[in-house]
């Protein structure tokens, strides 16, 4: 009988100062979707986004603030779509090499998304 492989389901925390904050970051500028949020006496303490397949939890943390990094994986077509979009909205990113050509946005906290380029040569 085939072993079957271990299904792992995976979501990355940032820590953020204000996860109403950084909620408008990623929903009204990248088009992400609030899945969740948790909250007491009217503040916003934690709150999953979506987009496509990957989800992302925003988690009031000042102490750890800043200090997220997570890969997203797309095609190289939905990377060239995602670049024209953020372009067209002057969001700010840099292009860097982490072994390959990757797109880099930083949240407002500073965790950082990085998208690399792969190309199929």
């Amino acid at each position: 009988m085939p072993i079957e492989k271990d299904k792992w389901y995976t979501r990355p925390v940032f820590s953020v100062a204000s996860v109403q904050k950084s909620l408008s970051y990623y929903r009204d500028l990248l088009g992400f979707t609030q899945s969740w949020k948790y909250d007491e006496a009217g503040e916003v303490l934690v709150a999953q986004v979506s987009r496509g397949d990957f989800e992302l939890i925003l988690a009031s943390n000042l102490d750890r603030k800043g200090q997220g990094r997570v890969f997203i994986s797309l095609t190289e077509s939905e990377t060239s779509r995602f670049k024209e979009m953020i372009e067209s909205m002057h969001i700010t990113y840099e292009e860097i090499y982490w072994g390959y050509p990757s797109i880099k946005l930083q949240d407002p906290d500073g965790n950082e998304l990085i998208f690399p380029q792969e190309t199929e040569d």
